[in-house]
């Protein structure tokens, strides 16, 4: 009876079911893979095709050169651009390892900067193809392409205007690359508007077509020109881009300015916009310590 009367013990209860996984994370995912893996993308074009067509391009801004075109060694800062970005690729798609130190960009940023590579490509051949004085038309399309460039450029640097973070590494592995990248792509667009301006007006020089004269010896023998409407766009641009730099603020923008008109002719308003480059990445530098910034 007594055995009778013990309670049965109970069955254990089942086990619980396993937990789902966690859901991608589709948004991590897309800022530190897919936006980096664009960029490298559009820095490829750009790359591959400045490679294949450097001397067709040289030859035609030396036949329709402007009076504020640089010596040829201004545009070493290109190569400076394509290290520093496909160096800003890999920093970016280290933030995949959640390193601390590790910073990727906006994906749109990314994108932006990738379109204005492939841009950089597309005006790399219209350009090239435009050696002939009837072929107007692709210098004044290659220009609007280098508008383009310039939009995105400094759409994506003025964005994620890293500088108000005052964080080290986030700032040379991507707001660094990018402000070179947009600075410069201002002066690419003033000078390939003021090639398809001169080429539509003008006959191109065809020694630089006939001859084996370089693009250096040509614009050093040009005189300069004091006086022309020309002789004002280095100080304009200089103005529109080191304002720009103070509001963001991003002290990098205005520097390679300086580079430019630095090989450029040697006159008062050149040397009025080299100070104002300077004085603007400097106020923009102490907006960025006090953290001021317009919007």
């Amino acid at each position: 009876a007594g055995a009778r009367g013990m309670a049965t013990p109970l069955a254990p209860p089942p086990p619980a079911p396993p937990a789902p996984l966690p859901p991608p994370d589709r948004d991590g995912l897309w800022r530190e893979v897919t936006g980096p893996m664009t960029l490298l993308f559009g820095l490829g074009v750009a790359v591959l095709l400045s490679v294949v067509f450097r001397r067709s391009y040289g030859d035609i801004a030396c036949a329709w050169r402007v009076s504020y075109s640089p010596c040829s060694t201004a545009f070493a800062i290109w190569p400076l651009i394509f290290v520093w970005m496909m160096a800003s690729v890999a920093y970016q798609l280290m933030t995949a390892w959640d390193l601390e130190w590790a910073h990727a960009a906006q994906p749109w940023n990314n994108m932006l900067d990738a379109l204005a590579f492939v841009l950089c490509g597309a005006w790399v051949m219209v350009f090239s193809y435009s050696r002939r004085a009837d072929a107007r038309t692709g210098l004044v399309v290659s220009a609007a392409f280098l508008l383009a460039v310039a939009w995105c450029a400094v759409g994506a640097a003025a964005q994620e205007a890293t500088w108000r973070t005052l964080e080290p590494w986030p700032i040379l592995g991507v707001g660094v690359p990018f402000a070179l990248f947009a600075s410069w792509s201002c002066v690419a667009a003033a000078l390939g508007l003021g090639v398809a301006y001169n080429a539509i007006f003008n006959e191109p020089d065809y020694r630089c077509f006939e001859d084996d004269e370089s693009y250096n010896v040509m614009v050093e023998a040009d005189l300069s020109d004091q006086d022309s409407s020309g002789s004002w766009v280095p100080l304009v641009l200089t103005v529109v881009v080191g304002t720009g730099a103070v509001l963001v603020p991003d002290p990098v923008l205005p520097l390679p300015l300086v580079w430019g008109v630095l090989h450029m002719k040697r006159h008062l308003k050149n040397l009025l916009a080299i100070c104002f480059a300077v004085a603007c990445s400097i106020l923009a530098l102490a907006f960025a310590l006090l953290g001021v910034w317009a919007f």
